[in-house]
């Protein structure tokens, strides 16, 4: 329109005016549409277009697929004009807005056309397939379709049209195929009418329903389906590769009934715990209801204050002669005062204490929430609604925008104001995930409950009350680390050059020393690889470097050396989790206390940059509001989740470097001692070329080993060995012995022997073993899939013939806070590892950095 405007000699400013436009903005499109002109012949006749806009017609007029009652055009304007129109299809309904985009009262009038045309009703409802936009998700939109049977279906963004689902499962040559066939009906069946209710047949692919009902009519099994069947066998049959079982990528919004269930807990008046749960649609409305109640019962609660029993003669006597303060446990001294104290909820007498204990010793108005994988799953269920059901703002602690370890909502009604409106007593709803604390299944964790087991309280050893300085050696050119006693009570850290001699390649080909973050060669991403390579400014410790240098490679250069004080401060610590796990009777309680030992090493090595700041905000006005926030100079990102909820995230200012690193840095490099020393200090001397290894993990190694027999060799080398899992009355006569202690290497096979090893990169192997099922590992594809699917001789076949293997599986996913489940087809074996070199005609790898490789 636009152009026409300009070639009757109007102004590109008028035309703007005209059409409702921006003059700047319609100077650059028709700028790009003059060099489209003139770089590109147009791919139709004249009398082609005609044809193809008269096809256009018919289906406007007969074909209601394409629909020609449902259009509305919104035009960037204040007032409309009826010429904006003149040139779109009939029926076409136009409308203006200040943006120029669709808003909820503009979508509220699209929707009365639609009832007007289609005229829905409770008795024959039609299903409105829309997108995620905001303006199709008011309330008001939501309650005109329920009164008017407009059942609404809200698509992921990307797949608002009504065949999308088809596109995406089909690929282009089905795609073509149906448009073709499309047009050719239409146009050979003008007289096609809308108003038949014959139910259609769906389409669908392997175990997987693209879509149940569609408004296209019985001709489409007889005119569309079979055509296009029949053209995909032939397409087949001439080895194109294409199968409807390759489709790659299907995702599926699954909308499901889940019912809310909980429990509330009371630790002082079992009368008070209650169950509770809810069937209805808004079940999770239901349930922000009720921890809204929640809250203000116990808000009542812990503001009664019951006042303390009278005491009895034999608690008086106990009071008196009390020499220790029951909740510090210290002692009293001469000026204290002394107070009885006394639970605030029941007002039973509990013990001497301190006045300022006594005064500090208060109720908690925290509720803890407690779900069962919270943060991978329930959170996205509720988050919304508890954010925006009522007043207070939420704390969050988060992994990303999404995903959160806990939160906690503010119930600002159930505050306490005085005179100067000051505000305290806030009741909080603490949601945290019982998976963060404990992760194993919950009937584990029952039978650990049935068991009763008794914690023993032990103190600790912590760290020394002594200064904890870092000093940096001055005169590192003169530094002899092999001259320092690993038991030194001074460490050191350094930082080398290390030379790796050729003559050591061959012998160090299995295990390398010094593994270190790398690319692979033609690789981008980083990946921890053992080459064979010199290494530059190598971060080492002393203990580690020792070995090293035993083992032939030499320090060229010493560039930094950072000394500390060193204990073993944690030593009766792990061995107390230790003694526990010996004396473990269910796996909830190995793996309970095997944690306990894994979160104190795995806080040290905490990375506080990757942490992030994550604000749930609910309003766009005021100090704390989505607007100062997003104004804020260190704002990065925000992701909308609904009308009134939104995430905001925002770069820390400060970073607090509070978390000792250097402790972790130590526990794993003086545990890889462990395994070089397991392996180049006894097990290649002892089997020298007899033995390889062909698996190795962090911990772990799987050898191949050819000798008489291996289990004579383990126990002549007892002191080595962790036996205790060993059958009792074991065909080798092993002697179960060294249960749980530190450092040494365990048989997993417990005696049975490995008949067969299939491996084919990390994370990616199979284990045959006599009297028993194969094992069978491949990262990132599901148990269930691996379990049912995937054997034992595909891995074999896999690496023999170098061929991948895709297998499909269900996932659930979630995109701001809707949880969907996809389809997907995923590589499941792959043959190529990157972090060696794969021999060619070989099953044989080397280390980056072998002499043997060229590249």
């Amino acid at each position: 329109m636009a152009q026409e405007l300009i070639s009757t000699d109007c102004s590109i400013r008028a035309a703007a005016r005209f059409i409702g436009s921006n003059e700047a903005t319609l100077r650059k499109r028709l700028k790009v549409a003059s060099l489209l002109l003139f770089r590109f012949k147009s791919t139709f006749s004249r009398e082609e277009e005609e044809a193809l806009v008269e096809r256009i017609k018919i289906i406007d007029d007969k074909f209601y697929g394409i629909s020609r009652k449902q259009l509305m055009t919104v035009i960037y304007q204040k007032k409309y004009k009826s010429e904006f129109c003149d040139r779109a299809l009939s029926y076409t309904l136009g409308k203006v807005s200040d943006s120029g985009f669709i808003n909820s009262e503009l979508f509220i009038n699209w929707l009365k056309d639609f009832t007007k045309y289609m005229k829905p009703s409770q008795d024959r409802p039609i299903l409105l397939i829309l997108d995620n936009y905001i303006s199709h998700c008011s309330l008001s939109a939501v309650d005109y379709c329920q009164k008017n049977g407009i059942t609404l279906l809200s698509l992921p963004p990307h797949s608002s049209h009504k065949l999308q689902p088809l596109d995406v499962a089909f690929f282009g040559p089905l795609k073509k195929f149906l448009s073709e066939d499309y047009d050719r009906w239409t146009s050979q069946y003008p007289e096609f009418a809308t108003n038949d209710k014959r139910a259609n047949k769906s389409i669908t692919t392997k175990n997987i329903e693209i879509y149940r009902y569609t408004d296209l009519r019985e001709w489409y099994q007889r005119h569309v389906m079979e055509p296009t069947l029949t053209s995909l066998e032939e397409f087949q049959e001439r080895d194109s590769g294409w199968a409807l079982s390759r489709i790659l990528n299907l995702t599926i919004n699954v909308n499901k009934l889940n019912p809310m269930r909980y429990y509330v807990r009371c630790s002082y008046d079992d009368t008070l715990s209650a169950y509770q749960f809810h069937r209805d649609e808004n079940c999770i409305a239901w349930f922000a209801r009720q921890l809204n109640d929640l809250a203000h019962r116990v808000k009542n609660i812990i503001s009664a204050n019951v006042p303390m029993e009278a005491l009895s003669k034999q608690q008086w006597e106990a009071y008196r002669s009390a020499t220790r303060c029951h909740i510090c446990e210290k002692p009293f001294e001469p000026d204290d005062t002394r107070v009885r104290d006394h639970c605030h909820l029941t007002g039973r007498y509990r013990g001497p204490a301190h006045s300022n204990c006594n005064l500090n010793y208060k109720n908690s108005f925290n509720i803890p929430v407690v779900f069962h994988n919270l943060s991978g799953y329930d959170a996205h269920f509720i988050i919304k609604e508890i954010a925006t059901a009522y007043d207070g703002h939420v704390d969050i602690l988060p992994i990303t925008k999404e995903k959160y370890i806990s939160f906690t909502k503010h119930v600002d009604s159930t505050k306490d104001k005085n005179e100067n409106y000051f505000e305290k007593n806030c009741v909080k709803l603490r949601f945290i995930d019982s998976y963060k604390f404990l992760s194993t299944i919950l009937d584990k964790f029952a039978s650990f409950l049935r068991d009763k087991l008794k914690i023993v309280r032990s103190k600790c050893p912590t760290l020394s009350d002594e200064e904890f300085e870092f000093r940096w050696i001055k005169d590192v050119a003169n530094f002899d680390a092999s001259a320092i006693a690993p038991d030194s009570p001074t460490g050191y850290i350094l930082e080398v050059d290390l030379e790796y001699p050729q003559h050591l390649r061959d012998q160090h080909i299995d295990l390398p020393f010094c593994p270190m973050r790398h690319k692979p060669p033609g690789k981008r991403e980083d990946k921890l690889l053992a080459m064979l390579y010199d290494k530059q400014r190598y971060v080492i410790h002393y203990r580690n470097l020792q070995q090293c240098t035993r083992h032939g490679l030499r320090v060229t250069k010493i560039h930094r050396i950072l000394q500390f004080a060193q204990s073993p401060w944690l030593r009766e610590y792990i061995e107390l989790n230790t003694q526990f796990r010996t004396r473990a009777k269910n796996d909830f309680e190995k793996n309970f206390y095997k944690l306990m030992n894994n979160a104190v090493f795995g806080k040290t090595m905490e990375n506080v940059r990757n942490h992030v700041d994550v604000k749930l905000i609910t309003k766009w006005d005021g100090r704390y509001g989505a607007e100062a926030m997003i104004a804020k100079p260190n704002f990065h990102s925000r992701s909308v989740f609904a009308e009134n909820l939104i995430a905001i995230e925002i770069c820390k200012l400060e970073v607090m470097f509070d978390k000792p690193i250097y402790v972790g840095m130590c526990i794993f490099d003086i545990s890889k001692v462990c395994l070089y020393e397991f392996h180049h200090e006894y097990i290649l001397p002892l089997f020298c070329d007899k033995c390889k290894i062909i698996y190795t993990d962090t911990d772990s190694l799987i050898y191949r080993v050819e000798c008489e027999d291996v289990y004579e060799t383990m126990k002549r080398n007892i002191a080595r060995f962790d036996t205790s899992d060993y059958p009792i009355d074991n065909a080798y006569g092993m002697p179960l012995a060294n249960k749980k202690v530190l450092g040494l290497m365990k048989d997993e096979n417990n005696g049975a022997k490995m008949t067969e090893f299939a491996g084919l990169r990390a994370k990616m192997y199979a284990v045959r073993v006599d009297g028993k099922k194969d094992t069978k590992k491949a990262k990132g594809v599901k148990s269930i899939v691996v379990a049912r699917t995937i054997t034992f001789d595909d891995y074999t076949r896999c690496l023999n013939e170098e061929i991948e293997m895709t297998r499909r599986q269900s996932c659930i996913r979630s995109k701001l806070h809707e949880v969907y489940t996809i389809s997907e087809s995923k590589i499941a074996l792959n043959p190529y590892d990157d972090k060696r070199y794969f021999v060619p005609d070989s099953t044989e790898t080397l280390p980056w950095g072998h002499w043997r490789i060229r590249l």
